[in-house]
């Protein structure tokens, strides 16, 4: 194992001269020998002091070089369909279809001054406030939950005093019951107050690393940093989000109605329950993404917004006062457009990825290769099985679904009896995603990788292409 203070490439010949560089483009520590020979390079790699960088540097960036899969092997390749970094082993188990995948360098292009950087970083930093505000919000539970054992002792003793000869053993019973369960909470609560300090100590770290990072190291190795502290990240949010889920333990009494029979009547002095209370936390940010529909007019006046239970994956209108949501799920949802009240789901089995209605007839795709169609109650009425995978699809009056290809950049229409046609296939139209078709007769189809909208007129068979 190389030692953080010696060259690594002396290492390797066993030498140890001690390191007194850093090199950007390898990611290693190099000696002042070794810093020459990498600056005479081609292309030269950027060389700098020691001084100038962190130590936690290196071994954040081998965890972020390294595939979680195949740890074996290195990052080379980026999957722009799951929005992942991967290895080579990666795109022949489970990204063959995906497209596009690009070198990891393309990927990198730019990241230091794009939006990944500056969208984890604003993450972190809301993952670091809510995380300060639950370990303040468990101090003061801590401290509510003393005052409320004070106050409880305090009542059973009043309590005691009028009839002191009979109570004295019930008392040190509901004293000794009032401290299990005290204990109880307090370890409740400590044990949550000790986990959001062990993670924002963790992020404070990767915070400063990403920090230092960002300055000292390429593009492509600070970009596979961004992606391995991103999904770290969401990690960290999703244990949050579960600390926020649940509630907070306190302690209450309960008296008995009277006292002044209490000798006669009752044989303790109440009992003592842990009782769970909400406690209003900070929002995470990942929870304010995404669950959104937003209506508005054609100019985009009058926005109204409402809140789905999970992010949506395509909505299409159902007629005037209706729309309908599928979630990439086994059902879809009915919107009231008027009202903006969801309706119940309508299950229709699969995997509800692409939507799409027309004067009461509804298209999904909710199986590879295949369109359903379903009526408003999710019964399929008819099923037709296609040559290739729709990625997205819209349909026009006369019926007729157009499709995008999921594993090409074809475009296709489709009849209502099966019949399908390939519309469009050329080199300028790459990555063809969303899909729209007007009233005119007019195909409008996304390219995102080619960064253009094709347009096709069906009746007069012309095409435009806006960049």
């Amino acid at each position: 194992m190389a030692d953080s203070t010696f060259c690594v490439a002396c290492q390797l010949s066993d030498e140890h001269i001690k390191a007194e560089f850093w090199c950007r483009d390898c990611c290693e520590l190099v000696c002042k020998t070794c810093a020459r020979v990498h600056e005479r390079m081609s292309p030269p790699h950027i060389v700098v002091p020691m001084t100038e960088i962190l130590q936690p540097i290196s071994s954040l960036l081998k965890l972020s070089k390294s595939c979680e899969n195949h740890p074996d092997q290195t990052i080379a390749l980026f999957c722009c369909q799951h929005d992942k970094t991967i290895c080579v082993s990666c795109k022949r188990s489970s990204h063959q279809h995906c497209k596009p995948i690009i070198p990891i360098e393309k990927a990198a292009k730019g990241v230091k001054d794009g939006t990944a950087i500056s969208d984890l970083e604003r993450r972190m930093d809301n993952l670091s406030h809510v995380m300060e505000n639950i370990m303040r919000q468990n101090e003061t539970t801590l401290e509510d939950l003393r005052k409320s054992q004070n106050n409880i002792k305090k009542r059973v003793s009043e309590i005691k005093q009028s009839v002191i000869a009979h109570l004295d053993k019930l008392e040190a019973d509901i004293h000794a019951d009032i401290d299990d369960k005290y204990t109880q909470c307090y370890e409740t609560i400590s044990r949550n107050k000790d986990n959001a300090h062990d993670s924002s100590e963790s992020l404070s770290t990767w915070k400063r690393d990403l920090k230092s990072l960002k300055q000292h190291t390429s593009d492509k190795h600070f970009f596979q940093v961004v992606k391995f502290l991103d999904s770290k990240t969401y990690d960290k949010e999703l244990e949050i989000r579960d600390i926020q889920a649940t509630t907070v333990p306190t302690l209450t009494y309960h008296p008995p109605n009277s006292e002044s029979r209490m000798k006669k009547c009752y044989q303790d002095l109440g009992t003592i329950n842990i009782e769970n209370v909400p406690v209003i936390m900070p929002v995470l940010e990942m929870d304010q993404q995404w669950k959104f529909l937003f209506i508005c007019e054609l100019d985009g006046s009058t926005i109204k917004e409402i809140t789905l239970e999970y992010p949506a994956a395509r909505v299409t209108l159902y007629d005037n006062n209706h729309a309908l949501l599928c979630f990439g799920n086994e059902s879809f949802q009915k919107i009231n457009l008027t009202t903006f009240k969801i309706g119940k789901k309508i299950k229709v089995g699969g995997q509800c990825e692409g939507i799409t209605s027309m004067k009461d007839r509804i298209w999904v795709r909710n199986h590879p290769n295949t369109l359903s169609k379903v009526d408003i109650k999710g019964k399929v009425i008819d099923t037709i099985h296609l040559t290739f995978d729709p990625l997205d699809i819209c349909a026009n009056k006369d019926g007729d679904v157009f499709c995008t290809d999921l594993e090409s950049n074809k475009v296709y229409a489709v009849t209502s009896d099966g019949n399908e046609t390939e519309i469009y296939n050329r080199f300028d139209l790459k990555s063809a995603t969303g899909v729209a078709v007007d009233d005119r007769g007019y195909v409008y189809v996304a390219g995102k990788e080619s960064n253009n909208i094709y347009i096709k007129n069906q009746l007069m068979n012309r095409i435009m292409i806006l960049s």
